[in-house]
């Protein structure tokens, strides 16, 4: 599993290199983050790199086959008492897999990654 895990951070700071930093991964394992990241940069790789001071992000729950993802584990109450209204479907808040967001590389004024 540390495998997995030190692979995670390598494609982290190497994305953060480039200005683009991973966002809302505490809702999956190590393992379905990992295969994410690797077609994100197999599929995608071309497309992530930015203009020198260019910061973006990588929301792992921001396509919206992922809209479920966020209800259960990123929402507000007033978000999940809106879907409830909508299609009346009760929405609970899951605990998170993992708590790794606070560790990944952020954005700032010093690089340290």
């Amino acid at each position: 599993m540390l495998k997995i895990e030190n692979s995670i951070f390598a494609i982290a700071k190497t994305l953060a290199r480039q200005g683009v930093f991973l966002v809302n991964t505490n809702h999956l394992t190590n393992r379905q983050l990992h295969e994410r990241l690797s077609n994100i940069v197999v599929f995608h790789g071309d497309q992530i790199t930015r203009s020198s001071g260019e910061i973006s992000y990588i929301d792992l729950v921001g396509q919206d086959s992922d809209y479920d993802d966020y209800l259960a584990y990123y929402s507000t109450v007033g978000e999940r008492a809106a879907h409830k209204i909508r299609t009346g479907e009760q929405i609970q808040l899951c605990p998170f897999v993992s708590d790794r967001d606070k560790t990944l590389p952020k954005p700032s004024t010093e690089k340290s990654y």
